[in-house]
């Protein structure tokens, strides 16, 4: 009986959350599309003059594209290298958890600055190539990374009873990689998924590394926007909305490849 009021509870609570959150989204993009805008509550001309200045910016576009490939290939090489390290901890080697564990506290324990001086004083002669950059600030994010991909695996494979799946299989006759590849990998689909946009969101707004390492010979959307705080509002206003955009975008690739996948 009481099931229904609070069903209806519950989703006008979420519906009222999302409300609020979308607010300063909506107001950005309000403000990328207005004109004049001073006296009255609501823009009093509109236009897609800064948009189409924006996306028609050579220099914004490589930023863009510099943005994507290092966060998404990062994401996609931490969930690589971690899995075996989570599936290993659940499996054959329970007594490294803690060392894990510690081992993912460590990220936290040094402000991005300092590590970011301390990597420039080892790799300034890397540093000072695109190619080099990269693979630096590649190495750089998969540490910030490296604790949520950890951890969005490591509850997927709790929830999944990864032993008992493991015993089961190999009870069926089927060998270690075919359990890994036809039975575990299929389960930690949401896992993957979950990680990956974690990663990405988490790593897209990176600030410190990418300004102190590569400064503005590797120019990423953050970088760029910060090139901008003191020469148009509407112009920031575009950029953020455009990198709102660039992570609905992934986020709708990502989930029709899984769909693609399970089909």
């Amino acid at each position: 009986m009481h099931s229904q009021p609070s069903k209806m509870f519950h989703t006008t609570l979420l519906l009222i959350l999302m409300l609020i959150m979308m607010i300063p989204v909506v107001a950005t993009a309000i403000y990328a599309v207005s004109g004049d805008w001073s006296r009255t509550i609501l823009p009093e001309s509109w236009t897609l003059q800064w948009l189409i200045q924006i996306w028609t910016e050579p220099r914004f576009l490589v930023a863009c594209l510099y943005s994507v490939l290092l966060c998404t290939l990062t994401a996609i090489a931490s969930i690589v290298i971690i899995f075996p390290v989570v599936l290993a901890v659940h499996t054959t080697h329970p007594h490294l958890e803690k060392w894990v564990s510690l081992i993912l506290i460590l990220p936290f324990t040094l402000p991005p600055v300092v590590a970011s001086i301390g990597v420039l004083q080892l790799y300034s002669g890397i540093l000072s190539s695109k190619i080099g950059t990269f693979f630096i600030l590649s190495g750089c994010y998969f540490t910030i990374a490296l604790p949520f991909v950890y951890r969005s695996l490591d509850n997927n494979l709790r929830a999944i009873g990864v032993k008992d799946l493991l015993e089961s299989s190999a009870l069926l006759g089927a060998n270690k990689w075919q359990t890994i590849w036809h039975v575990l990998i299929p389960n930690l689909k949401r896992g993957f998924i979950v990680a990956f946009f974690i990663s990405i969101a988490f790593l897209i707004g990176e600030f410190v590394f990418i300004n102190i390492l590569a400064g503005g010979h590797f120019e990423t959307i953050q970088t760029y926007l910060y090139t901008l705080k003191n020469l148009s509002g509407h112009l920031s206003s575009a950029v953020v909305i455009s990198y709102f955009v660039i992570l609905v975008l992934i986020t709708l690739l990502v989930s029709w490849m899984s769909r693609e996948r399970v089909s």
